[in-house]
């Protein structure tokens, strides 16, 4: 999966809309929130989400690799539907079916 290496942060430096929110690695503008509504906390919160994106992806990764070499017998139920819908968000982060 090809995306922006490099961890993740949130500026709020912007010369012409300072209510717009944008995650960025390093010097790369990786999304930009745009003030859809004057909800400032729902913006911070989705900007936020999107700057932990990649340690989320790397945290699931781990959870499933640690996971998925047992067999589906020895998980409890919830911790069984905990890995497949870790499994579910790795998918759709990297758009595999």
């Amino acid at each position: 999966m090809k995306s922006t290496s490099g961890s993740w942060s949130i500026s709020t430096i912007a010369l012409h809309n300072p209510d717009r929110f944008t995650v960025i690695s390093g010097q790369i503008e990786v999304a930009r929130i745009e003030p859809r509504r004057f909800d400032d906390e729902e913006n911070k919160a989705n900007a936020r989400l999107i700057a932990a994106a990649p340690e989320l992806l790397a945290a699931a990764e781990m959870v499933v690799a640690h996971f998925n070499g047992m067999k589906r017998g020895a998980l409890s139920p919830s911790l069984t539907r905990a890995v497949d819908a870790s499994n579910a968000a790795i998918q759709k982060a990297k758009g595999t079916p």
